[in-house]
């Protein structure tokens, strides 16, 4: 399967207060030739660009904050770049002991979101189409995507490391529980039809376009782990 970014148009919200449209990510000021898909290229990103890349800006923080119930209090932000949501969900949900993991691949934007954040939040240098080898032993309320699947998209022959990201999803969500919260660029049916497949290889049940007036090239979508 081909690439899909290239004929996107997104806003996206640099340090936190500035809104532009891209022709799609690859155009972005990481260049032309910036592979969205590759770790080694974000983690030199995050070095020369400390200031906050808000994927999906135009969905509020607190809209996406307030899919976590009072229930779920394992939260785990995959690809999570340097975004302020986790300072939404942690303001949101003071106090309902909720306990959020901050997952990337670069461990530069690791080091910076620790200096915001310092031990109020769990960090994990990883590859998220690798969740079951990172939490072998551990089950989530809640894995949240914002963007992240979109990076992923971009890469040659996608659909493999998009089904070990769902793969992997499914393990470690509690099952009757558990759900996949994405937040993305609006799915076409075909993609879908590749994640309802996908889903149903893994016993995870999706529902698209939650959020169908946030904005017609944004979507939200949510897959919930079956009891078994």
């Amino acid at each position: 399967m081909a690439k899909r970014c290239n004929s996107w148009i997104v806003p996206v919200s640099v340090g936190g207060t500035s809104q532009k449209r891209i022709e799609g990510p690859d155009t972005l000021s990481m260049g032309a030739s910036f592979d969205f898909s590759a770790p080694s290229e974000w983690d030199v990103y995050y070095e020369n660009n400390p200031d906050v890349l808000e994927w999906h800006s135009s969905v509020p923080l607190e809209r996406i904050s307030s899919y976590i119930t009072t229930e779920q209090s394992d939260v785990l932000l995959v690809g999570c770049g340097n975004s302020r949501l986790p300072e939404t969900i942690l303001s949101m949900h003071t106090g309902q002991g909720t306990r959020l993991v901050l997952l990337d691949t670069s461990q530069t934007c690791l080091d910076q979101l620790r200096q915001i954040h310092g031990y109020s939040v769990e960090y994990m240098c990883g590859n998220a189409v690798e969740l079951d080898q990172l939490f072998p032993d551990r089950e989530f309320d809640m894995v949240l995507d914002k963007g992240l699947s979109d990076a992923l998209f971009c890469s040659e022959g996608w659909n493999g490391p998009i089904e070990k990201l769902y793969k992997g999803a499914a393990k470690i969500l509690r099952p009757g529980v558990g759900q996949y919260l994405l937040v993305s660029y609006k799915l076409p049916s075909s993609m879908q039809d590749f994640l309802r497949d996908v889903g149903e290889a893994v016993g995870l049940d999706w529902e698209f376009d939650l959020i169908p007036d946030s904005n017609h090239r944004v979507g939200l979508s949510l897959a919930k782990k079956r009891s078994s």
